[in-house]
């Protein structure tokens, strides 16, 4: 029981050490209107970034979902965000955000390596929606994100919808799209190569069938001409402390 308690205090130290630091950086208007997982990507996201000692101006976020990291990544630079999200619940609740924040540009759209129309696995908990299915492992860890079910989107590669809708190329790309991220860094070529900085998501299991791991998309990026400079966000599994996941922070280097 005092290790219980011991750990809601540290956490709640910790809530409140976030709350404080952003409040001085961001000011109070934004941060008293976010949650406290949104106050965490906002904290995580300035540490990150800050470390670079380097301007990050416009920024790709592919998978935005509800638009948190979109939010952030808009207050953290000043400058304009296009969120890319095909799944129209979520973007109802990009289009509140984007009314808050009008420098988050809404891209409702799948990226992926063939354009056309696909059927996405919708999830309940909407983080965890992927045009893959899960695997078994998947659902003993997070049981949570049983339930899906079938929506039909357009999926475009970055390339030519950067390309029609005449955007700017971007400083920093990031990608959570649940397994998919090595089919979206194909259609992302040409951009990639005008791209600093790739924020992607790693997976040290095989959480969706046929879907990147850690391995395959560190190749991916390092062949690009990427190198990984930094991890964040590692995440172990409550059940049994190996690892899962973590996002790498990519630097090109030719």
């Amino acid at each position: 029981m005092m290790v219980k308690i011991g750990k809601i205090l540290a956490k709640q130290y910790r809530d409140k050490k976030i709350y404080n630091n952003l409040v001085s950086r961001f000011g109070s208007s934004f941060i008293r209107q976010m949650n406290v997982d949104e106050r965490y990507i906002l904290f995580e996201i300035s540490a990150a970034l800050d470390a670079l000692n380097d301007e990050i101006d416009i920024v790709y976020d592919i998978g935005a979902n509800d638009g948190a990291w979109s939010e952030a990544f808009a207050l953290y630079t000043n400058q304009n965000v296009y969120a890319f999200e095909p799944l129209p619940n979520m973007i109802s609740l990009l289009k509140k955000r984007s009314q808050k924040i009008p420098l988050i540009h809404i891209q409702p759209v799948a990226c992926g390596l063939n354009k056309g129309k696909n059927i996405i696995n919708s999830n309940d908990f909407s983080p965890s929606s992927s045009f893959l299915s899960m695997t078994e492992l998947t659902l003993q860890e997070w049981e949570f994100t049983k339930i899906s079910h079938p929506v039909m989107v357009e999926v475009v590669t970055l390339d030519d919808w950067r390309m029609q809708h005449a955007l700017p190329y971007p400083s920093l790309i990031k990608i959570d799209v649940q397994g998919y991220e090595n089919e979206v860094l194909e259609g992302s070529r040409e951009t990639l190569i005008h791209t600093k900085y790739l924020w992607i998501e790693l997976n040290f299991k095989d959480f969706y069938k046929g879907g990147s791991t850690f391995d395959s998309v560190y190749r991916k990026a390092t062949d690009l001409g990427f190198e990984l400079i930094d991890c964040v966000g590692l995440a172990r599994s409550p059940k049994t402390n190996q690892l899962l996941h973590m996002d790498g922070l990519f630097k090109r280097i030719k």
